[in-house]
């Protein structure tokens, strides 16, 4: 009811293996605003807080049938959310090196298979040497990019996680080691 009247009256709120999810239809002139619209609403509500977005079919729903290796990229890409809806909401830019450190792979690999193609929710996630998403055309980035705080810290990065992870003694093999 909380939610509802918190203005999630298009939403579908479940719950699989434990895991709750809120399942919008929403309206807007563009994902971003849709997805940044429904955080706000959700987070409305008192004890709340948002910890993922995604895109398609729920997790839990999809974990049954997947292999180690398959479970264990979905771990990433769930993990990549979360820093994508971080950012997001901090209005942060952060490197691919920051990035990849904490997903534990090269920052080149970050690419299309993972952020999916150049729109405003992913170009967060920029070059180091530019500051400036890779291959991005201006009407794809988020406006104001540019002036946002640009943090190339994977440690940095790890603090406002909403969950812990465990610290490596040393930095995983893909951090530039700036941190």
């Amino acid at each position: 009811n909380s939610l509802f009247e918190s203005g999630c009256d298009d939403a579908l709120v479940g719950s699989t293996d434990g895991v709750q999810f809120i399942d919008f239809d929403r309206e807007a002139t563009s994902w971003d605003e849709a997805v940044l619209s429904a955080v706000s609403d959700v987070e409305r509500v008192d004890g709340v807080q948002v910890i993922r977005v995604s895109e398609g079919i729920p997790a839990p729903a999809r974990s049954k049938s997947m292999t180690r290796k398959e479970r264990e990229q979905e771990k990433r890409k769930h993990l990549l959310e979360e820093i994508l809806l971080i950012l997001n909401r901090r209005k942060v830019r952060a490197t691919y090196s920051a990035v990849a450190c904490i997903l534990e792979m090269p920052p080149r690999s970050l690419g299309k298979k993972w952020l999916g193609c150049p729109r405003p929710w992913v170009s967060w996630i920029v070059s180091k040497k530019t500051g400036k998403p890779t291959d991005y055309e201006d009407c794809q980035k988020r406006p104001g990019l540019d002036r946002c705080k640009l943090m190339t810290s994977c440690c940095e990065l790890r603090k406002w996680l909403k969950r812990p992870l465990p610290k490596p003694v040393k930095h995983g093999r893909y951090c530039d080691g700036d941190c």
